[in-house]
């Protein structure tokens, strides 16, 4: 580094700790006691009087970015975005014509924390949404979010279809953080011709409309007329939109939601038809027959023994279908916690894929107790086996403990369970907050003793003894506050 005398070390001492901190941020093995020491250099040592030092470093990052091996340059361009100095930027521009898709993506990450909104870096990152890399197109959506200016509006909503989803998925949530100012191009942008780009409107504007409050009744007039889009999944979008501008449009959507539920769509339209359903909460009951029906129908369907539905395995597509809808329905009955879907959901306790279990779990814990003695009964007894199977995933275990937090309740043969569980280090800390849920006085010395061995545990447990809040444990939580 050739920078002046006077203050060499200062700034070699400072660029090295922002060097620190990147590569923690980037998942580097750096110790948090380093980290925090290089953060407090950045802004102690940093020399901000010292300009010659700055750009004689600037000057040199610049030269490395033409290097002829990969990681100098990568590196170059990520102390660059660090640094933040906009005199880098037309030199970051032209890296943009890097033939490595690595320097690309570093280059954009750069662009997008150097900002300079009024500049050349907005419509550099508008040009990296054609690059051919997906991850670059997609570092490019997000670093136009995080400057977050009106003017990308326009060139975002054409690059809506990306043909990559993640990518898509982006642009959309880009134009959600600009908000407002998003809304004048994307309504009339319902009627585009390109039926991926108009569905991927249809979900921004349904992402953005609760957060930008009051908006214009020319809105509501052109969603209602896209429940007639001949895309079932543009409508889909369009009628959560609708739903959530005003409560008073269920009505004119539940139609379009039950049949997008159906078999007769492909996997996708069911999907995201179940996600609106499950969002709209209690008010979906609507949904609970097709819901039943739908997963009554493949219940048969088999699967190899802990199938995950994100492993890539030999399978039939349908096989897969069958297994998202299960994934997605589980989660969405719990959504609407009608207990009419509490027999369904314990049968899918068993369910070969631990994703499904752990949905299943989630959603018995949300509907709560059940009316019928016997029900309760029946779900109890699945999620004991459930919670004390230790070949179970962690979250599908630890699931049933909260539910059983409410279960326990009026079931004697739980506390004792949860209490054996104790010394479980995978649902310890589940199975403490379900005993405090329940009121267990029995729990008490047991969770007095694991208080003085348990430490990182210590909040759950202290929050488990306010709950269950006996002569002892009010004693033994006095006694921690006179000590503290």
């Amino acid at each position: 580094m050739i920078v002046c005398f006077a203050c060499r070390t200062r700034f070699s001492v400072a660029f090295s700790a922002k060097q620190i901190i990147n590569q923690r941020s980037i998942g580097g093995k750096i110790s948090y006691q380093v980290y925090i020491s290089a953060f407090l250099a950045v802004f102690i040592l940093t020399p901000h009087d010292c300009l010659n030092a700055q750009r004689s470093d600037l000057e040199a990052l610049m030269k490395q970015i033409h290097n002829s091996d990969i990681q100098v340059r990568c590196e170059a361009i990520q102390n660059l975005g660090m640094i933040g100095d906009s005199t880098a930027v037309p030199a970051l521009i032209h890296a943009l014509e890097d033939p490595d898709e690595l320097v690309r993506g570093y280059v954009v990450e750069a662009l997008s924390s150097i900002g300079q909104p009024t500049g050349n870096v907005i419509p550099a990152l508008l040009d990296a949404l054609d690059d051919k890399d997906p991850e670059v197109r997609l570092y490019a959506a997000e670093g136009l979010g995080k400057i977050g200016e009106p003017v990308a509006i326009p060139e975002l909503i054409q690059a809506l279809d990306d043909p990559n989803e993640s990518v898509a998925a982006a642009i959309a949530q880009t134009l959600q953080i600009i908000g407002q100012p998003s809304l004048t191009y994307l309504v009339p942008a319902l009627n585009n011709e390109r039926q991926a780009l108009r569905y991927w409107v249809a979900w921004t504007l349904d992402n953005i409309i609760p957060e930008v409050g009051f908006v214009d009744q020319s809105v509501e007039t052109a969603l209602k007329a896209t429940l007639s889009d001949i895309s079932y999944g543009v409508r889909i979008w369009a009628a959560s939109a609708l739903y959530k501008l005003n409560k008073r449009n269920l009505d004119l959507i539940v139609p379009i939601l039950i049949e997008g539920l159906t078999k007769e769509h492909n996997i996708k339209v069911r999907r995201d038809a179940s996600v609106v359903v499950g969002h709209i909460g209690s008010s979906a009951q609507f949904a609970i027959p097709h819901l039943l029906q739908e997963l009554e129908d493949i219940k048969d369907a088999k699967m190899p023994k802990g199938y995950d539905y994100n492993d890539k395995i030999k399978s039939s597509a349908q096989d897969l279908d069958f297994l998202q809808i299960r994934f997605c329905f589980a989660w969405t009955l719990g959504m609407i916690g009608d207990p009419a879907a509490i027999p369904t959901l314990v049968r899918l306790l068993k369910d070969p894929a631990y994703r499904i279990r752990t949905n299943a779990s989630e959603a018995l814990y949300r509907i709560g107790l059940p009316s019928s003695n016997q029900l309760h009964k029946d779900v109890t007894t699945a999620l004991l086996e459930v919670l004390q199977d230790e070949e179970n995933h962690w979250t599908t275990r630890a699931n049933a403990a909260l539910a059983l937090g409410e279960y326990g309740k009026v079931s004697n043969g739980v506390v004792p369970v949860l209490i054996n569980l104790l010394n479980d280090d995978i649902v310890a800390d589940y199975t403490i907050e379900a005993l405090g849920e329940i009121g267990a006085p029995m729990a008490v010395p047991p969770l007095i003793a694991l208080l003085d061995d348990e430490s990182y545990m210590e909040e759950t447990i202290i929050s488990a003894l306010k709950k269950i809040n006996t002569p002892e444990a009010k004693k033994v939580l006095a006694k921690r506050t006179q000590t503290q």
